[in-house]
């Protein structure tokens, strides 16, 4: 979504401090459910075929979303995932974009598709950061139990908030 939403605020004249992308999701074309298995030759993401059977991010779950998101025609799921407001790596025009900064988690299946968005605003002359998280997985920024929480979803949001507060304030 945000992702989306920096286009149009770029075309409309709005100016935004920084385009914060979490885990984003920026192509899931190799999530139609035409698609039992991911190979090569229908997804050219490594993480996405590496763990689209773990627990907390299966394939078939990213269907389900689709299904509830987009309907349940395939032919009409199809057509729309082709459009660059629903798949951001298909904008036609990647340039003068608000500073980006791409958070992604180790293993996730999005990772891959997240870091390659990230290249394609860098290499389009935006101003681009990007922080993978080691050892975790999609959801990992909401494992922030006071008592049981994850160390990297705790590092996350003070990484985060330290970003912000640079953004908006210029401290940091």
């Amino acid at each position: 979504m945000s992702a989306v939403l920096a286009h149009f605020a770029r075309d409309e004249h709005v100016a935004i401090k920084l385009h914060l992308m979490i885990v984003p999701a920026t192509d899931m074309r190799y999530c139609r459910r035409r698609i039992e298995r991911l190979d090569e030759s229908n997804c050219p993401y490594e993480s996405a075929r590496l763990y689209c059977n773990l627990p907390w991010g299966p394939l078939g779950r990213e269907q389900w979303f689709l299904k509830y998101w987009l309907g349940d025609d395939d032919d009409e799921q199809e057509k729309l995932l082709d459009d660059w407001r629903l798949t951001p790596v298909l904008a036609p025009d990647l340039s003068n974009l608000p500073p980006a900064h791409v958070v992604t988690a180790e293993f996730d299946l999005e990772r891959d598709e997240g870091e390659h968005y990230g290249r394609l605003l860098r290499d389009a002359g935006n101003r681009v950061s990007m922080k993978r998280h080691a050892g975790v997985p999609h959801a990992f920024t909401h494992y922030n139990h006071p008592e049981r929480g994850l160390a990297r979803s705790f590092q996350f949001i003070e990484d985060t908030a330290q970003l912000l507060r640079a953004t908006h304030y210029g401290d940091g």
